[in-house]
């Protein structure tokens, strides 16, 4: 990762509309504590241009591909589930983040290369990614969240304005799901 912009990462992999690639080595620690530990090996959760090179509307630009992912990031910023290097890399765009000056989209694409990966959460926030945003058998519930909130279809995902407004329509549901992702004792996935 740099200081002075986009960080630039070995991810070449594409996949489907909202799709998770997922790469995990289980380690002794996860194995006791059933929270994902990074192995060295990023697991990329999401990537701006799987959307916006795939079943994308001519009339929207390719930032929009990268608005629900920005909204999670930002979620997932505001609610301390960083990662240490994250915030040391980025503190002045955490901070624009945090005071509003800033969108998540916009933190994607310019800090993150348009990519969501394990490297920008800590332990407890990965292993909300990895329950919430990905799901089981990339079922997220996440993006029925996503929907929900914004009363659209699959179809019409990347038709939602990237503001603070619509943030914070998401947010509660976001919320609810990780209170209820604690209440079930941190489970794998929310199903």
């Amino acid at each position: 990762m740099n200081h002075s912009g986009a960080r630039s990462r070995n991810r070449t992999a594409k996949g489907p509309l909202l799709a998770v690639m997922v790469i995990r080595c289980q380690s002794s620690s996860e194995k006791s504590t059933g929270i994902p530990i990074s192995s060295g090996a990023a697991m990329k959760y999401d990537d701006a241009s799987w959307h916006y090179n795939g079943n994308f509307p001519s009339d929207l630009p390719s930032a929009a591909g990268a608005t629900h992912i920005g909204m999670f990031l930002a979620w997932m910023l505001l609610n301390k589930l960083a990662s240490e290097e994250l915030l040391e890399d980025a503190e002045s765009e955490v901070a624009a983040l945090t005071k509003r000056e800033l969108t998540g989209s916009a933190f994607v694409i310019s800090m993150l290369d348009e990519k969501l990966t394990d490297q920008e959460f800590n332990d407890i926030g990965n292993a909300f990614a990895l329950a919430y945003y990905e799901g089981l058998n990339n079922d997220s519930r996440y993006i029925d969240d996503y929907l929900l909130a914004f009363s659209v279809t699959q179809d019409e995902v990347y038709s939602v304005p990237d503001t603070w407004a619509n943030f914070d329509k998401l947010s509660p549901l976001m919320d609810a799901r990780f209170a209820e992702w604690q209440a079930m004792g941190k489970p794998e996935y929310i199903v």
